[in-house]
């Protein structure tokens, strides 16, 4: 079943390039996935054409929906994307099949689920690393700092209560595997269910 909200939402953002470049456009696949992701994280299609209008004003008219990431990415770190009534967290898996740009995005969104205090850092780091190459052991340093936010921001009831659920899980197992073992399986539970609890998706795809 095609996703009617999706199409609307490129066929916009093509028509907003044909109107700027005076030709037709289409978006390339690596643009396609750029868009799908910023569509799927809630953003706006206002927020896209106007980074695309900031675009063009500075460099004329963008050849790429690439091209004015930067430039969307900063309506996004400057609260011009709210999440979008009823849009929907962008599943892991799906996650994981985005360009590291549009994982970023998501990421950037999602993190305002967290405390402020714990977001902007996040936020920050994330936006930075959209604008560049990021390497795997940056994305991978990323996604671990957010589950330390995630666990940190965790209400204490349900701390406990997932440390209980870990336990109980573990205990079935024990005499089985090392206690070392069954540390690191408590430890990767709570760190699964922190990020869960604030639908933060990852990055390291």
């Amino acid at each position: 079943m095609k996703d009617r909200g999706l199409e609307a939402f490129v066929e916009a953002i093509e028509s907003h390039l044909t109107a700027l470049r005076g030709t037709p456009h289409t978006l390339a696949p690596p643009d396609f996935a750029l868009a799908r992701g910023w569509h799927d994280a809630g953003v706006g299609l206002a927020t896209v054409l106007c980074g695309i209008d900031r675009a063009d004003a500075q460099s004329g008219p963008p050849a790429t929906l690439a091209g004015c990431r930067k430039h969307i990415l900063q309506l996004i770190e400057n609260g011009a994307t709210p999440r979008r009534r009823g849009a929907r967290a962008v599943p892991p898996a799906a996650v994981a099949a985005l360009p590291a740009a549009a994982r970023l995005g998501a990421l950037v969104l999602a993190v305002g689920r967290l405390p402020a205090s714990l977001a902007q850092p996040l936020r920050e780091r994330a936006l930075a690393l959209a604008r560049t190459s990021a390497t795997a052991a940056q994305l991978r340093e990323l996604d671990d700092d957010v589950t330390a936010a995630a666990l940190r921001a965790l209400p204490e009831s349900l701390r406990r209560d997932l440390e209980r659920q870990a336990e109980a899980a573990t205990t079935r197992q024990r005499g089985r595997v090392s206690e070392a073992a069954l540390a690191a399986a408590r430890t990767h539970f709570l760190a699964q269910q922190a990020r869960a609890h604030f639908d933060l998706p990852t990055v390291l795809g």
